[in-house]
This record gives structure tokens, sequence and C-alpha cells, in this order.
């Protein structure tokens, strides 16, 4: 028996059978090939209505005496096998080919582009931007001009499409670096990415940051741990906007400071594993709102650290497991404006010499770390005007020079560590301290803030 359902022939045996035999004159074989076949013959000129599409998929699997579920089934599948079709055929008719590519890139088709967004034909305008939104950073330069235009039909689109050509220049930018091992901290109400940082302690690819001249309002960096190479360094020169760094190197030197010399904004800048031998210190100069400076695992020659003299706006200085020479604490001294002072497991020093610091008049906080540290320099601590936090770590400050300290009148916090004194020399410390806070473990969080 043939029966006609939505247009396409369809051989039903007798008897009620539920083996169809023929669609539109084709053998069927098996169910696969009989929903392909009347998929395909029927549903194509009605897909573009999906409500449509799916009723008549029903209706056409009820003629089979098919049941209610697999009616719905059978009419989703289709719909959505057509969508998928239709959607890859659309993604790839907006997707450039190669071809294409290289002529958006030709100046002459850009400035035809950005002169046909003033088209007369709404249809050329609008054909005119979607070619542009496809040229990228090229037509950025001829896009700013036409915002200038006195044609607010041209101004409008111009300044949507370079919208919209950034946005896209900085999405790929941030997956090309969280492809490469960074993380991308974000603003919490703007969403945008402020600071960037390692993903874990494996080393990230570091040829992924020639993309951060697409990310020009970072403002923080963190790459602590890790040794990345100077050339590599060079490139968050591109980012004016910097406040807090806080990078490993391999080995970085005054040349690498070079990238950091314009950056107004700059706040905090902690550095680890350089070798300063002269005066790339200077290169900061710039940065007059930087008040924080820190060294960790570097050496610092003297000709480099007198040149921390073009900082005097610096509040804070920490310098942890360095190489320094005696001299070190002379050029320190000149910062009078200095809040907070950290020594700690310095090298290469033979004496420390503590009264090299008496001109620091604004001095509240000092953390010297070392078996250098003797009464003498106890003394020397104490004659500082505005001192009120010490911490002391080493093994040549007697139970006298012990006591000098905490009966201070000035002092708020002591740290001293639990090798320094013996149980009774602590038991009478606490004694005699009184007000003053006594304490055997230090950390850099028991610091007071710089003002």
């Amino acid at each position: 028996m043939r029966s006609l359902c939505l247009g396409v022939a369809i051989d039903i045996p007798p008897h009620g059978n539920d083996i169809i035999t023929r669609v539109n004159n084709q053998p069927v074989h098996d169910a696969d090939e009989l929903f392909l076949l009347v998929g395909y013959s029927t549903f194509l000129p009605w897909a573009f209505n999906m409500k449509t599409f799916q009723r008549r998929a029903g209706a056409l699997a009820a003629t089979f005496s098919l049941r209610p579920r697999n009616c719905l089934v059978f009419g989703g599948l289709l719909a959505l096998a057509f969508a998928s079709w239709l959607l890859g055929g659309i993604l790839a008719a907006a997707e450039p080919d190669a071809a294409q590519k290289e002529r958006l890139k030709d100046p002459s088709v850009i400035a035809e582009l950005v002169k046909q967004l003033g088209a007369a034909s709404f249809s050329q305008r609008k054909a005119a931007q979607s070619e542009l939104e496809k040229t990228g950073r090229e037509a950025l330069a001829p896009l700013r001009l036409a915002e200038t235009s006195d044609d607010h039909e041209v101004k409008m689109r111009a300044k949507k499409t370079i919208a919209i050509i950034q946005k896209t220049i900085k999405d790929h930018a941030i997956r090309r670096l969280e492809s490469a091992g960074f993380y991308l901290q974000k603003d919490g109400v703007t969403k945008e990415p402020t600071r960037l940082d390692r993903t874990s302690e494996s080393h990230p690819d570091e040829s992924a940051l020639d993309v951060l001249r697409d990310l020009p309002d970072l403002t923080g960096v963190n790459f602590q741990g890790a040794r990345f190479k100077s050339a590599s360094l060079l490139k968050l020169g591109v980012l004016k906007k910097l406040q807090r760094v806080d990078i490993g190197t391999d080995g970085a030197t005054d040349e690498t400071l070079v990238a950091f010399q314009d950056m107004a904004d700059l706040v905090s800048f902690e550095i680890e594993g350089c070798v300063l031998k002269r005066d790339g210190l200077k290169n900061l100069r710039n940065c007059k709102k930087l008040t924080r400076l820190g060294f960790r695992d570097s050496k610092i020659e003297d000709e480099s650290l007198r040149a921390i003299q073009e900082l005097p706006q610096l509040r804070r200085l920490d310098i942890v497991n360095c190489y320094l020479s005696n001299d070190a604490l002379s050029n320190i001294g000149g910062l009078d404006q200095l809040d907070i002072l950290m020594l700690m497991q310095i090298r290469g020093v033979t004496e420390m010499r503590i009264d090299n610091l008496k001109h620091l008049k604004n001095l509240r906080a000092i953390h010297l770390d070392g078996d250098l540290i003797t009464d003498r320099d106890i003394d020397a601590i104490l004659r500082l005007q505005k001192i009120e936090v010490v911490g002391l770590r080493g093994k040549k400050i007697t139970r006298v020079g012990l006591l000098n300290l905490v009966r201070s009148k000035r002092l708020k916090s002591i740290f001293i560590s639990s090798d320094l004194i013996t149980a009774k020399d602590a038991e009478l410390a606490h004694l005699e301290a009184g007000a003053c806070s006594l304490n055997t473990d230090f950390d850099t969080s028991d610091l007071p803030p710089s003002k």
C-alpha cells in the first residue's frame, strides 16, 4: 500500500505490519535509513520554522505507528541535527578564510571600508562595518580617525567597531596567557583583568608575555618565586599603569630595570634573583609614588645601592637573603623618610654598623637578622627618635642588651628569636617589659603599615 504523508511517498505493507519498505521509491533496509530518508525528504523545506519542523516530525512518526515518546524523540533529534548543520554553516560563513584575512590587512581595502561607513545604502554601511570587525588591530588607526568625522553615522559605527575589535583582541590575549600557565585576577565589579599571576609552581611560557600590549590596564604583576629571563621582564614595560610588581628573575641586571622607568603609578616594587652592579635603581626615580622597595636572593653592590638615594620618597625597604658590603647601611642611612626597614639573612657583611642609620629620624620599625647584631647595635637602635617596633635575631646579644631594649619607654612591640635568650632571661624580660609587647615569633605581617 502507498501512502502520501507530507509530500513523501511511503510504501507500507498491508496487515498492520511495522516494516516500511520504500520511501520515494528508494528501498529502506532498517529504521536508521528510514529516519534519514524521511527527514531529508520531508523536513528540510520547513526547517526554518522549528515548531512546524517538530510538529511535522511527530506527525510523520505517528504515520509509522510509533509510540508518543518515540515521536517526540524522533522530531527532536531531527530538529537538533538540522540546527547543528545550520549553525555550522553560519559559523563557517562568519569566519574569514586565509585569502579574506590577507585582503582585510590591505590598508587600501581598510580605507575603502571605512569610507563606506558613510555610504547612502544602509546595507552597504552595515556590510562595511561587518568587514571591519574582522580586520583586527590594522583597522584601529583609521577607525579612530573616523571617530572625528562630522558624519554622525560614520562616527557611531567607527566607535562601535573599535569597541568590538578591542574586545576581540583582549579576549585573545587573555586566552593566550591562561593557556601559557598564567592567571588573571579580575575586578569584582567590572570583571576586567587587573593582575597577572602564575597559576602554579610550574614555570609558565614566557613567550606569551608578548600579548601584554593588549592588556594595558593591568595594575599588578606577581611572579614571586619564578625565574624569568631579563628579556621577558622587559616586556612588562608596556604596562604603564602598573602599581604593584613582585617578580622573580634569572639574574636580572641594571638594564632590566629600564622597563619600569616610566611607571608613574608604581607604588611597590619587589624583585628576586637580581644582580645590580651599577646605578640601575636610578631608573625608578621617575616613579614618584614608589614607597616600597624589596630585594630577595640578590646581590647589590655599593654603586647600585648608592643610587637608592634617588628615591627619597621610600617608606619601606626590605632586603632579605642578599649580598651586601659593610658600607651598605651608610647608603641606606640617607633615606630620611624611611618608615620601615627589614634586613634579614644578610651575607657578605662582617659588621652591621647600625649607627649609620642615625639619620633615619622617621623610622618606626626595624627588623635585623644575623649573628652580627650586638649590644652596641641595640644602643644605636634605641637612639632612633621614632622607633616603636624592633625585631631581632642573633646570638651576640647579651642579657644586659636585652634588658636595655625592653626597658625602653618608647617601644610598643619587641620580637626576639627564641634561640637568642634562655628561659630565665625570657621570664625576666617579660617582667621588665611592662606595657611593651614581647614575642618570640615574628612575621612580616607584624610590622606596622607604612604611613
